[in-house]
Formats: C-alpha cells, structure tokens, sequence
C-alpha cells in the first residue's frame, strides 16, 4: 500500500504543473519575454531582412555564373541532321549607376528599422507585464480591505442587533446596517472575481501558474526628475522614432538608387561554348565588355523618383505626428506621477484620521451616544481611505513604468 501511495505521489508531483514558490516582477519580465508569440514573430521578421541583406551583398559582390544547353534535331526528305550546344557563361557587372550599392545601403537601414521594431515591441511587453503585475498587487491588497470592510460591519451588526434586542435602537437602524452589509459582500465577491481574472491573465502572459500570496512587491526608482530632461531623452532613445527615421534614410537610397536608370549599365562577360553537330565537335571562348543605357521610358524614371520622394515626405509628416503624440503621452505619464506622489501623502495622513474617527465612533456607539448612522459613516470613510492609499500607492509603481517605457530610460 505504501508503495502505491508512492507511486501516486510521484506521477503527482512530476506530470501536474507546480505553481511557481514567489515571483517577482522581474522573473515575470524574463519568463514573458521568453514565451511570446509576438517577439517571437518580430524575431522571424528581424531574420527575413537578414537574409535580404545578404541578397543585397551577393548582387554587388559577386558574379553570376549560367549554363544552358540546347538540343536541335532537323528532319529533311533526304536526311535527318542533329546539333547539340552547351555554353557557360559568366557575367560581372562593373557599373549600373549605383543601384547595387544604394540597395545594399537601403537594406541595411531596413535591417535597422526592424532592429529597432523588434526592441519596441519588447518594451510594449515590458509595460504590459509591469501593468498586469502592478494591478494585481493593488487587487491584492483591494481585496483584504474588502475582508476587513465586511468583519467591521459584521461586529457592528452583530452590536446593533444587540441593542434593538434590548429596545435600546429601532429596527431601521438594524436594517441600515444590514444594507450597508450587503454591499460590503457584494464589493468583496466582486474584489475576488478581479483578482482571479487578473491572476489569470499574468499567468497567461508568463505561461506558469503561481500563488497570489507569494507575489513580491515592486519598487520604481525615476532617477530623472525633470519633465524637460525625461523629453529628451525620449526624444534620443524611442525606438519607434529610430525605426522611422531609419526607415527615412532607407527610401532616400531608394531614391538614389531610381536615379541609376540615368546612367548606363557596363558588365563583362565571360562565355565558354561547346557544339556538336553530327559527329564534329567544336569550342569556343570569348570575352566581352557590354555597355547598355535606357535612352528614353517614357518619363517613368522620373515619375518613378516623384512618387518615392512623395513617399519620403509622407514620413516625414509620420515622425513630426509621433514626436507630438510622445509628448502628450510623456505629459499625461509625468502628471500622474507628481499627482501620485503628493496625493500618497495626503491619503497616508487621511487613513490616519480616519483610523482614529472610526476608533472613536465606535466607542461612542457602545455607549449609545453615537448614531448607527455616523457609526456607517465612519465604516465608509475608513474603507474609502484605504482604498485611496492603495489608489496613489500603486499609481506611483504604474506612473513610473509608463515613463520608463515612454522614454526608454535604463532602469537600474
């Protein structure tokens, strides 16, 4: 029997998934990072352009080199003759109007515009974990103010219930606390449903289950304080800014490189051919220089040119839209957090009287010279001032992370 209950034990522990002991925010960074579908595919993205860098690279560095072979049977009343020929041929191009360099330039920008995709994609991970994290935290801590909501309210109905026993308080003042009861239970099933729906969703962000209780707390440090230097370095260091300027320079080689049609294109050509007809067997080598140059398209150079400048100026337009935009989110960012910070004080100072107003109405009340009424009161304003400290508390971790990810400022 101990031996089954061994073997039971085992299968339990190693095929059922353990939740994680604790987790911080940091592991909850690493293991997102490493599970999701969306870096993962910028990654795949990151590799394409790679490899059509090095396209890029084989068409100005190397030469090309075909083979072809033609086989000819020719069927006449008298005979029937046949002809074989093989030829190799071996081509470099010398000149093109720069068309080879400029595209090998466009590609490289292009390789870093997708760099600079994949970075911001991982930091928009970054801000989505440390937002999930955060929010589950203060719904953590929302819940245990709703527990201690609902036993208040229980002893003070439980001591209200006492006094109508004894005719000391009519029955309304019973049923006002029964309501005011209901709605703590009510805000406290509520308070669980959230939690467990936001446990779910960090779990589905990092891919491991873990326990609520074994949640480390976070603590951001902004060690820039200036609006004025948090906007430069956003300016300097945003990903997406990079990736359209880059993206910028991309379509000016592009530009450049349409120009090359102006020009005329010189390649040397190095061809090897063996023939056969009959039973004769011939070859031959020869080397050429060919220069080739579009003397008129119809304009469709030109207008080709237009139409990419037109497009290079739509970026432009692009850049000066998202750097407005960065302002206003970094504005709405710092806001919040001078607003959380003093506003943390406040509610610190504000639990702090409530506590003690709740304190002293319920002594009142037991010595009947409070009225249930102000006795809920008291109740309510407790509960709304912890809520408050919670509000601002976690307001000042989420202010933070949405700085960090709107400036790209290294954390430390």
């Amino acid at each position: 029997m101990q031996k089954f209950l061994f073997v039971i034990s085992f299968f339990i522990v190693n095929l059922c998934p353990t939740p994680l002991c604790a987790l911080n925010i940091q592991e909850a960074i690493s293991l997102a990072l490493t599970k999701s579908h969306t870096l993962k595919e910028q990654e795949y993205l990151l590799e394409e352009v790679e490899y059509n860098l090095k396209i890029a690279e084989g068409q100005l560095y190397y030469p090309t080199l075909d083979a072809n072979i033609q086989v000819q049977n020719t069927e006449d009343s008298n005979s029937i003759r046949g002809g074989n020929i093989a030829t190799l041929q071996l081509r470099y191009n010398l000149f093109n109007g720069f068309a080879d360099i400029n595209n090998l330039e466009s590609q490289t920008s292009l390789l870093n515009v997708q760099q600079y995709t994949l970075k911001a994609t991982k930091q928009d991970l970054i801000l989505a974990i440390k937002t999930a994290y955060i929010q589950l935290l203060q719904q953590k801590h929302q819940l245990i103010v709703a527990e201690e909501s609902v036993k208040l309210l229980e002893q003070q109905h439980k001591e209200t219930a006492e006094f109508y026993r004894v005719g000391i308080v009519p029955k309304n003042d019973v049923l006002k606390v029964e309501v005011q009861l209901s709605n703590a239970k009510q805000n406290l099933l509520s308070a669980k449903s959230t939690l467990t729906y936001m446990q779910k969703d960090l779990e589905r962000y990092i891919g491991e289950k873990f326990h609520i209780n074994d949640l480390e707390e976070v603590r951001f440090h902004l060690s820039i304080k200036t609006f004025e230097s948090l906007q430069d370095i956003m300016l300097y260091s945003r990903s997406e800014l990079k990736a359209l300027e880059q993206q910028l320079e991309s379509k000016r080689y592009i530009i450049e490189g349409a120009k090359s049609d102006y020009y005329p294109s010189i390649d040397i050509v190095g061809e090897q051919s063996f023939s056969q007809k009959n039973t004769n067997t011939q070859s031959q080598t020869s080397a050429k220089l060919e220069i080739s140059m579009n003397l008129f398209s119809g304009f469709s150079t030109t207008n080709d040119i237009q139409a990419k400048r037109s497009n290079m100026l739509s970026l432009n337009s692009q850049i000066a839209a998202l750097k407005e935009e960065l302002d206003l989110q970094l504005l709405s960012a710092y806001e919040s957090y001078t607003l959380a910070i003093s506003a943390y004080d406040v509610a610190k100072e504000a639990l702090e009287q409530a506590e003690e107003n709740y304190r002293i109405a319920s002594n009142r009340y037991k010595e009947r010279i409070e009225t249930t009424s102000n006795f809920l009161d008291a109740e309510l304003l407790l509960t709304q001032a912890k809520t408050n400290l919670l509000i601002n508390r976690y307001g000042i971790s989420q202010a933070i992370a949405r700085i960090i990810r709107i400036t790209e400022l290294e954390e430390k």
